[in-house]
């Protein structure tokens, strides 16, 4: 049974058990974004990446961290694992949040919806983020 909350953002009351398959699903969004960038390194040259170089780059580090999300929000349930995952997810929203700026730069208009997949990339980091905090806390009380 949940605790008695003082409105609907109360944090503290949400537990790890509740909050985990939300999680899980939430590792497939990177998942997402990489079969997107993988598929489309052939059109990178719209911004001067005619080998395809930083959207294959880019899709084999979300499939990474897909994987890694996973496996630490199913079977570790490790407080300070969440909360490393965390910083390495706010970090690639930052590095995303840069490259889509930078691609924007260099591709002008013909690399648009190249800045968007990166710009949404980025800001797809503040919810997950957010709720891998909610789960460590969930994990910590739970502990005392």
């Amino acid at each position: 049974a949940m605790a008695p909350s003082s409105g609907p953002l109360d944090v503290a009351a949400w537990s790890a058990t509740s909050l985990q398959p939300v999680l899980i699903g939430l590792s497939y969004l990177p998942t997402f974004f990489a079969l997107i960038l993988l598929g489309t390194t052939d059109q990178n040259k719209d911004y001067q990446d005619k080998k395809g170089f930083t959207g294959g780059a880019a899709g084999f580090f979300c499939l990474g961290y897909a994987l890694i999300h996973s496996i630490i929000v199913s079977s570790t349930r490790s407080e300070d694992l969440c909360q490393v995952l965390l910083f390495v997810r706010l970090i690639m929203g930052a590095l995303t949040f840069i490259f889509g700026l930078v691609i924007g730069v260099k591709g002008g208009g013909d690399a648009i919806y190249f800045v968007l997949l990166y710009i949404m990339w980025s800001l797809s980091a503040l919810p997950e983020a957010f709720m891998l905090y909610a789960y460590s806390n969930a994990l910590r009380a739970e502990k005392l």
